[in-house]
């Protein structure tokens, strides 16, 4: 899955949606957030490695407390998710 600018709109936040329906990543506000190159992880949201070249963020996982790895671009879908999710009533995903 493409991380960059086109890929945010609507693919990436369809997979967040996804990913925070069935439980793959959690709801929440990711505060603070750690910012550095790329260290060859995963991202959570997209699957594929952030490279040393491209910007790294993470976050610790409020569940659980272990480290979550995102692409800038695939943070601020998963993000936007959330925030879309905690304003719908009674929490319900909202609808693209």
């Amino acid at each position: 899955m493409p991380c960059g600018p086109p890929a945010f709109n609507d693919e990436l936040r369809e997979s967040a949606r996804t990913r925070i329906g069935d439980g793959r990543l959690p709801l929440m506000s990711a505060h603070p957030v750690i910012t550095g190159y790329g260290s060859g992880a995963a991202c959570h949201l997209s699957g594929q490695p952030i490279e040393p070249h491209q910007v790294e963020h993470e976050v610790s996982n409020a569940r659980d407390g272990r480290s979550l790895s995102f692409h800038v671009t695939c943070h601020a879908a998963w993000q936007l998710e959330c925030r879309a999710r905690a304003s719908a009533p009674n929490g319900a995903p909202p609808h693209p």
